[in-house]
């Protein structure tokens, strides 16, 4: 792959969906979803410049790991990703508010997860999403609701992108799945899903980062 440089204002954030890993995300991934395909069973938010990872693990808490990125190469085949372009405003309010759920310890939501498997017309005349107030400093979460909320709270940051917004306040964070997540950035980014490795490498991620921003025709720009 040929390497460009990072374009000026633009930080990388990725969002790393995983294939099932154990026989209840394989029990999740048959009966969940309703009618739409249930590919991955889990996400986390990797941002490549810090080596960071935050996400939380079935009975775990919001948790941050610095050897996922290992894990990528190992058993790439159990990873799928998207790349999203943010600015600087962005990406500073979207890293301070994981932190932020770490030191608070937000807990796994075991309570919401089992919408995911009801039927969709039921769940969606059942459950309404969060306040923007509870979002703000949530209770509980699982994983792909933790990346709903983190980018809602990106995208209410000043000098964030309407375009952000309108985006992840268009979907029910208590309701979301791994697979709902990886449809949302389809639809908006206008490119599937990416199921090559990974990239860490600060050259491989500067050469995703500036197609993002100069050749993919999205819904970002």
């Amino acid at each position: 792959m040929s390497t460009h440089p990072r374009p000026m204002g633009w930080l990388p954030i990725i969002i790393v969906y995983r294939r099932p890993w154990d026989r209840t995300e394989l029990f999740l991934q048959a009966f969940g979803g309703g009618k739409a395909r249930c590919e991955f069973t889990h996400c986390e938010l990797f941002f490549p410049d810090s080596g960071e990872t935050f996400t939380i693990f079935r009975g775990g808490n919001m948790m941050k790991s610095m050897s996922l990125p290992t894990l990528y190469k190992l058993k790439s085949h159990m990873f799928a990703w998207h790349l999203i372009p943010l600015n600087t405003y962005e990406y500073t309010r979207l890293l301070h508010w994981n932190r932020q759920q770490i030191a608070h310890h937000c807990p796994y939501n075991f309570r919401d997860l089992a919408w995911q498997i009801a039927p969709g017309m039921i769940s969606h005349l059942c459950v309404t999403d969060l306040s923007v107030t509870t979002a703000h400093n949530p209770t509980r979460m699982f994983c792909s609701q933790a990346i709903v909320l983190a980018l809602r709270e990106a995208s209410c940051t000043v000098g964030a992108r309407q375009v952000l917004r309108n985006l992840i306040f268009s979907t029910n964070s208590r309701l979301v799945s791994p697979s709902d997540l990886s449809r949302l950035f389809t639809s908006y980014l206008g490119i599937c899903v990416n199921c090559t490795e990974v990239p860490t490498d600060a050259n491989e991620v500067n050469t995703h980062l500036h197609n993002a921003v100069f050749i993919q025709n999205n819904a970002f720009f």
